[in-house]
């Protein structure tokens, strides 16, 4: 009787040591109970555990599927301090996601020797939610390197991925020498509209001035810095910052958040994206352009590709479109067809349109 009692005593005690954590809500950097330098194996070797294979390039990788958030890389970037964050529910169906909104956000530092403003990717899934979504300021921060002070007026974004609520778009703010003209950073906004309540695929790949961005292993946008680089030593905030905590809310799903020291190819990309357009390959088209008159979409069309006939806008280059969010921007598609009509009227009225280049197959058909 006397050892159960010891035992319930010691049981509440826990138990009243953990309400205390949760209320006051401490965040605990993770520790190590038990360090090995090699594999574990148990059950007489029945099961082994090892490291897990690393990406070449690879600097950070957050899967959210453990408890703490842990930094899977093996290089041991593992959140220095932040508000908790709730579990969500995962890209993929296996896993967890982390739940950002209201004023949490996580913080974590990757050292300037390993991270360089001049070369690096990073990707990620997120999962934008529409409730109470229009509250606060427009554009909240999805990530950020750096730290904004707004009295001085010295912005620090290297780079600084921003989720306009408003027109549902991605904005990319490098900050460059240039800080009389861009004071906020040199940006970039995607041409996709990333739809609410549905999982995208996010990829920023940076290789010395040039600018990459692929949405749903689509390339959205290319843009050269005017200006050079300027890299600073403060640290990564990912689903909101301290400085905004109070003004914006993010109310999203973040999964698989993958930082590389090295520029992401294309094809990697459309590996990792693939299930995105509905069984329809990512390098079947490209966007050459928006807004633009029809000769301009024919010249957009980078080598190996035309711009799509009515046959393939209808075996699913439009659906893609509608997906990615181009028509809003733009409801007239230009076709290879309409190259050779030339008495249609209505080319005549409308100048402009969006340019949707399909992968060469074979002749194009006029038909």
């Amino acid at each position: 009787m006397i050892k159960n009692k010891e035992f319930l005593k010691g049981l509440v005690a826990i138990l009243v040591l953990l309400s205390v954590i949760k209320a006051q809500e401490v965040y605990q950097e993770p520790k190590c109970d038990v360090e090995l330098d090699g594999s574990l194996c148990l059950f007489n070797g029945d099961k082994v555990l090892v490291p897990r294979a690393k990406l070449p390039g690879l600097l950070l990788h957050y899967s959210f599927d453990d408890s703490q958030n842990l930094d899977l890389s093996g290089n041991g970037f593992h959140p220095a301090i932040g508000k908790p964050i709730v579990k969500g529910q995962p890209w993929g169906g296996s896993g967890n996601s982390a739940y950002f909104h209201g004023p949490n956000f996580l913080k974590f530092n990757i050292p300037r020797d390993k991270y360089k403003a001049s070369e690096y990717s990073i990707q990620f899934y997120i999962f934008p939610i529409q409730e109470q979504q229009m509250k606060g300021k427009v554009e909240c921060a999805i990530l950020q390197k750096g730290f904004d002070n707004k009295a001085d007026g010295n912005y620090e974004r290297s780079p600084a991925i921003y989720f306009n609520k408003i027109k549902r778009s991605i904005m990319l703010y490098f900050s460059t020498s240039d800080k009389q003209e861009y004071q906020q950073g040199e940006f970039l906004e995607s041409n996709a509209r990333l739809p609410y309540n549905k999982w995208a695929h996010i990829v920023i790949s940076k290789t010395g001035s040039k600018v990459k961005l692929f949405v749903n292993g689509l390339l959205d946008s290319v843009q050269v810095l005017m200006n050079f680089d300027i890299e600073n030593d403060s640290s990564f905030y990912l689903g909101n910052t301290p400085w905004l905590s109070d003004e914006c809310s993010l109310n999203a799903y973040i999964d698989e958040l993958k930082i590389l020291d090295v520029e992401t190819k294309s094809y990697q990309v459309q590996a990792e994206a693939s299930s995105f357009l509905a069984g329809i390959e990512p390098n079947f088209l490209h966007l050459g352009c928006i807004n633009c008159p029809i000769e301009t979409a024919k010249s957009a069309c980078i080598t190996g590709y035309h711009l799509c006939t009515n046959l393939e806008l209808y075996s699913g280059a439009y659906t893609i479109a509608r997906f990615m969010g181009w028509t809003e921007l733009n409801r007239n598609i230009w076709t290879y067809n309409q190259l050779f009509r030339q008495d249609n009227k209505q080319e005549e009225r409308v100048n402009s349109g969006i340019g949707i280049c399909c992968l060469d197959l074979e002749e194009p058909s006029q038909m």
